[in-house]
């Protein structure tokens, strides 16, 4: 196995003699040592940088979704001459969420946790099959094995190589599932971003603005408050959830109307409103 991929060395020449059968079993012994050893080295490295990153991921995570928490207490704080505009805490929301999106599709995290659970197998697996070959070399009572002997030490051989085989197959799937899963996310993210692009408006009617001599105020969500006049009035918006809110005069009174309104991609949303 080299230090870049995972895979089997060559396996090794072995000339059985019916008088010399220890020397070719301590080389099939020494080799499948060797393979899981280099498996466990494989895994214990490659999970050190992936532990970095993976911190440096959450934790940068964590940060910017306590920041988005606690902006509403720091404008408090600070007041309307110093305060710090909301789109911020929108902002690093959606940094915070490309972070997350970022770590599992390159699976610092989940590969962190794979690699060390992966590793541990192996380590395990090792200690029990060395512990077993010592005890099955107990069991000759001689320098040379006899002809089952060498056949039930073969065994376990095979045995170990194929749970060794079978530790670093299922690690490799998991991660293929989980990769698989995440090209999903991506892409349903990706068709998300595109539909919320799509331009949508809100048509709002005022039963009684034309009372208004004035004209009325019409603000849609955190934009800026915008004069319009008469019975009806159109603004494009990008799909969300909104606050529409209407303030004006009628007869020198102070009338308003507010009304939330979810507005769908590509969609003309209707809303009618009286001021009172």
């Amino acid at each position: 196995m080299t230090a870049k991929n995972l895979k089997p060395t060559g396996f090794p020449l072995l000339q059985w003699e019916p008088q010399n059968l220890a020397k070719p079993l301590d080389k099939l012994c020494t080799y499948a040592t060797i393979q899981a050893q280099e498996a466990i080295d494989w895994y214990f490295h490659r999970k050190q940088l992936r532990r970095y990153l993976c911190r440096v991921f959450r934790i940068s995570a964590i940060l910017l979704v306590a920041f988005a928490g606690v902006l509403p207490l720091i404008n408090e704080v600070l007041g309307k001459d110093s305060s710090i505009h909301s789109l911020w805490s929108t902002l690093a929301l959606a940094a915070a969420a490309t972070i997350i999106l970022l770590d599992r599709f390159y699976g610092f995290t989940t590969g962190w946790i794979r690699f060390m659970q992966a590793g541990q197998q192996l380590s395990q697996a090792l200690e029990i099959f060395q512990l077993e070959i010592e005890l099955e070399k107990l069991k000759w009572g001689r320098l040379e094995p006899t002809q089952e002997e060498s056949f039930a030490m073969l065994r376990q051989v095979q045995q170990f190589l194929k749970q060794l085989r079978g530790i670093v197959k299922d690690e490799t799937m998991q991660w293929a599932a989980e990769f698989t899963e995440v090209l999903k996310q991506v892409d349903e993210q990706v068709k998300l971003v595109a539909q919320a692009e799509k331009k949508s408006a809100l048509q709002i009617a005022i039963t009684n603005g034309d009372h208004c001599t004035d004209g009325w105020m019409l603000t849609v969500g955190d934009r800026s408050p915008e004069k319009r006049y008469g019975k009806e009035g159109s603004v494009e918006v990008l799909p969300d959830l909104y606050v529409v809110r209407i303030e004006a005069q009628i007869d020198s009174k102070p009338v308003r109307a507010e009304r939330a309104v979810k507005v769908n991609p590509a969609e003309i949303q209707t809303l009618e409103l009286t001021l009172s």
